[in-house]
């Protein structure tokens, strides 16, 4: 290595071209490092999931999840097993070593599913799947004054959006559409029909058959029939039965008919209007800030072709957080250059100043080559990790450029000055680093996700102190040797030699008669640390100085999520959130009358689902996108949340309403305690009494628990009667079961949407408990 210093020195073009190559080979790896929030990870879980319409919580725990979980908890690898059950649904999480092949772990779940005989017929396939992150970009929020004037803007978009290489595209809020088919109990009564029979009819009436070829060579046709029915007039005309007198009875004889979005569907709101949620991620491979730019390229030209009263708003720019850190670390980097040029031209002189200065982004680029060379990307974690390595270019930079200066201020030539401070500070300047690098090391052998996240840190860490020495000690002493030389034989200007003289009073005067007092008088010297480190101790303990193990600075988003009992009709979660959200309008309505500046962007109001992944009709939640922080000094994020919770009325039957705020730092809640081993009854008892407790102290808010109450519920049995007539409780629940959540005919597809046709008894019916007495079995 010292050969090597010694070489550079002499050289006259090497350092120069050393410093060219770096900077070249960091410019080109900019232009291909990808740009996201977080570095990329692996999610080694494999979920399973199975519907079963109709059934209560109770019912898919013991006939879904308890067999599935039987047969996926003994699985190789498998580290943990999580498992929801809810009406209608079950999901199980089946989590694997850090180690884990995902491929094979995806098929031996599979099969283990797959051996599983005793799940109910009714219940739907399974559905197996690995877990993959998509890292979104941003969030487009389309909004009319009618729901269905938005299905075709939001298709017309998704493929615009294709057409431009954005490939990860989900719209939410666009509910699917279903062909109900409604008859009420008289009609059946009246043919002697049960609701099966009508949807096997129609079944088998609706129905694209192949039937072989007919012919040969040029005569040869395909034989196949064309009856799917694919319209509500198509149904309408569907033969049901012969009748009396031989009319023939169609299906539009007997059932209401009609094309109409699901029940239950995600249902989304814009500052009160109607609208539907486009969701652009990024794909694993893309660079965020690209997308960005290519969606904010298409909405210029889209705005410009909407519909009348149809809008299209931006939200959620997780894209903007990267592009911040890069300015934050652009503007680091310039104010670390103007400071070190500044300092080092009063101290030292103009010449060197540039060169160490120069250091700082000579030393960025080769480690920006470096982190591409070792697969990484441009994030938050990386970004965090450059702007916390600056000082240590700068200071291996300034301790070889002062040692130079030192020795060419004795007398030695430029040369050897250049040479011997960079021989002679080598082994101290590599300590130092080496140091470094061995403190961060160790943070490489995080395993799981969260050393997915770290590893960025001390990747960075290390290629930048490499990155620096190579530059300290190969680049920096030949420019030192000829700004030595140039200022050679040169008289110093007249405040250089007025600044010299200061400085050497001040370090021959007041600051060497402090060093002699510390020094000769050691125990007041030490005594003097002591106290300081007791009032620092002391400021800490008695409260004086505040601490926070993870500073989470104001965001931008407020979330206020909302739960009705079960089986509250969706018009009351409606009427809540549209208050909700007046309320919150009112707020900032008072604000600006008080001389504040509009501070909401955009409330999104979601209906039968949240963000913590609960789902029906009596679940809620509003997402508001504030203006930053520093723009509203007088409404920070927690006195919107406090006036926002104290002003809404809270209706009978509401679960709870809960508030909370995003912040930088670690994501979710403050406290969270889980309990497991006993009955969900006690289990919920248990969470009750905790919540009660917690809200006794000061400053606790945004409780809940993520048990709901269920829904009431009517208990059936076989009486005598029906068992002497050969009835069964199965069949008996599968005739009620087709009746109430409908009994699906058919699948197909119309312009890209999937849609359903069911059957089964009328709103009315379906609405009213008197219809189960009268219904026919």
């Amino acid at each position: 290595m010292l050969n090597l210093i010694r070489t550079f020195v002499r050289h006259p073009v090497a350092p120069n071209l050393a410093m060219l190559i770096m900077i070249i080979a960091g410019i080109w790896a900019t232009s291909q490092l990808t740009r996201q929030l977080l570095p990329a990870f692996a999610i080694n879980v494999v979920s399973v999931s199975v519907d079963w319409p109709g059934a209560a919580a109770e019912d898919v725990e013991s006939s879904l999840t308890q067999p599935l979980e039987d047969a996926l908890v003994g699985l190789d690898e498998v580290r943990n097993v999580t498992s929801a059950s809810r009406d209608g649904r079950t999901r199980i999480d089946i989590e694997y070593g850090n180690d884990a092949d995902m491929g094979a772990a995806l098929d031996q779940v599979k099969n283990a599913v797959a051996q599983v005989r005793n799940l109910p017929l009714t219940a739907e396939e399974p559905t197996v799947a690995a877990l993959s992150r998509n890292e979104s970009v941003a969030k487009l929020v389309v909004s009319g004054p009618v729901r269905e004037q938005l299905r075709p803007v939001a298709k017309r978009f998704e493929r615009e959006l294709r057409a431009r290489g954005l490939s990860r595209i989900d719209i939410v809020g666009l509910p699917k559409e279903e062909i109900a088919i409604e008859i009420a109990p008289e009609q059946l009564n009246e043919l002697n029909l049960s609701l099966r029979e009508v949807a096997d009819r129609v079944a088998g009436a609706s129905l694209n058959v192949p039937a072989g070829s007919v012919g040969s060579r040029d005569v040869a046709r395909q034989l196949r029939s064309e009856d799917q029915a694919r319209s509500v007039a198509d149904f309408a005309a569907l033969p049901v039965d012969a009748g009396t007198g031989g009319r023939l009875v169609t299906l539009g004889d007997i059932a209401e008919i009609s094309r109409a979005p699901v029940e239950e569907g995600i249902e989304i709101y814009a500052d009160g209007r109607p609208a539907v949620e486009i969701v652009v991620s990024r794909a694993e491979t893309d660079d965020a800030i690209r997308v960005a730019e290519n969606l904010n390229r298409w909405l210029e030209q889209a705005r410009a072709d909407l519909p009348p009263n149809i809008t299209v708003d931006v939200y959620d720019e997780v894209w903007k957080t990267v592009d911040e850190r890069i300015d934050l670390m652009a503007a680091n980097a310039f104010s670390g250059l103007l400071l070190v040029l500044g300092v080092l031209y009063i101290f030292l002189n103009g010449r060197v100043a540039v060169w160490v200065a120069i250091g700082i982004p000579v030393s960025i680029f080769a480690a920006l080559m470096a982190l591409y060379l070792a697969g990484g990307t441009i994030n938050v974690m990386t970004l965090f990790a450059m702007i916390m390595t600056f000082g240590i270019i700068v200071d291996d930079a300034i301790v070889v450029s002062e040692e130079a200066v030192t020795r060419f201020q004795t007398g030695t030539g430029p040369r050897r000055a250049a040479e011997e401070a960079a021989v002679s500070m080598f082994p101290p300047v590599a300590a130092a680093s080496l140091t470094t690098i061995a403190a961060f090391a160790p943070l490489l052998a995080i395993a799981g996700p969260t050393g997915s996240v770290l590893f960025a840190i001390p990747l960075v860490v290390i290629c930048v102190v490499i990155a620096s020495l190579i530059e300290c000690f190969v680049i920096l002493p030949g420019h030192l040797r000829h700004s030595l030389e140039g200022t050679a034989g040169e008289k110093p200007p007249r405040w250089r030699r007025q600044v010299d003289v200061t400085l050497a009073r001040f370090r021959e005067g007041p600051f060497r008669r402090s060093v002699d007092w510390a020094i000769h008088n050691r125990r007041s010297t030490m005594a003097f640390a002591f106290a300081g480190i007791l009032l620092i101790v002391g400021l800490l303990a008695g409260g004086r100085i505040g601490f926070s193990f993870f500073p989470q600075p104001d965001g931008t988003t407020v979330t206020a999520s909302a739960r009705f009992v079960a089986g509250s009709p969706p018009e009351r979660m409606e009427a809540f959130l549209q208050q909700a959200n007046t309320v919150l309008r009112e707020i900032e309505a008072d604000a600006v009358a008080a001389g504040t500046e509009p501070f909401i962007k955009l409330a999104v109001a979601r209906q039968n689902e949240n963000s913590q992944g609960e789902t029906g009709a009596h679940i809620g939640q509003i997402t508001v996108e504030l203006t930053k922080p520093d723009t509203r000094e007088a409404w920070s994020n927690q006195r919107i949340v406090r006036e926002w919770q104290q002003r809404v009325t809270q209706p009978p039957g509401l679960e709870y309403f809960l508030i909370k705020t995003s912040r930088g730092g670690i994501p979710g809640s403050d406290i969270d305690v889980a309990f497991t081993g006993l009955p969900a009854r006690d289990l919920k008892q248990v969470s009750l009494e905790l919540q009660q407790r917690l809200r006794e102290f000061d400053g606790v808010s945004a409780i809940k628990d993520d048990l709901s109450y269920g829904k009431e519920q009517l208990i059936f049995e076989l009486s005598p009667t029906g068992r002497a007539i050969g009835l069964t409780g199965e069949a008996l629940g599968n005739q009620l079961r087709a009746s109430f959540e409908g009994e699906r005919v058919q699948i197909f597809q119309d312009q890209g949407d999937e849609v359903e046709v069911r059957v089964r008894l009328t709103e009315r019916n379906r609405d009213s408990l008197r219809s189960l007495a009268t219904l026919p079995v």
